[in-house]
């Protein structure tokens, strides 16, 4: 199961960051008619209005989502649900990243796109039934190589559950 964003960021450290606590945000949002915005037009408020960081907006939006609004922990605003999970693969960044991808197109097939230039390149894959899977690599540590597979698209929780449990043994696999 997906954590919440309480379980992620606890209340401590978005006080610490922002000068109130998740249900204080959530008060402000609420008296400023938020119940009613979509992701974007909330973050943007805090931002705008509130002078609070990017980064502790998006935190502050999706607790309000999902506190206020109904949302679930995994799911995104248009209703689908996305996992990631990271470990770390020995090798260098091209070879932990290929050796992750050829992983996952045992699952999905071919990739779809690679984006092999960026500072963080990338393997996309696109399933027949609309699930999108994505392979990066972060740049090379001493320690070995960070990879991160992320599913997007999952139509509920359990689909979310098992993408979440099949990417941990891929990558686990790999260690």
């Amino acid at each position: 199961m997906a954590k919440s964003a309480r379980e992620q960021v606890g209340g401590d450290a978005v006080k610490a960051a922002t000068g109130k606590t998740h249900d204080e945000w959530n008060s402000v949002l609420i008296d400023a008619g938020a119940k009613a915005w979509k992701h974007k037009q909330i973050a943007d408020h805090l931002i705008e209005e509130h002078g609070v960081d990017g980064w502790w907006a998006q935190g502050i939006t999706v607790d309000f989502e999902q506190n206020v609004q109904g949302r679930l922990p995994g799911q995104r605003p248009d209703g689908t649900f996305e996992c990631s999970v990271r470990r770390t693969l020995p090798g260098d960044q091209r070879a932990a990243l290929e050796r992750a991808a050829s992983a996952v197109a045992e699952r999905y097939g071919e990739p779809r796109a690679k984006s092999m230039t960026l500072k963080t390149p990338n393997v996309r894959f696109v399933s027949e039934d609309g699930i999108r899977v994505v392979v990066d690599a972060q740049p090379s540590r001493p320690t070995g190589t960070p990879v991160g597979i992320t599913v997007m698209k999952l139509p509920d929780q359990g689909a979310y559950a098992a993408a979440k449990e099949w990417a941990a043994a891929t990558l686990d696999a790999l260690k």
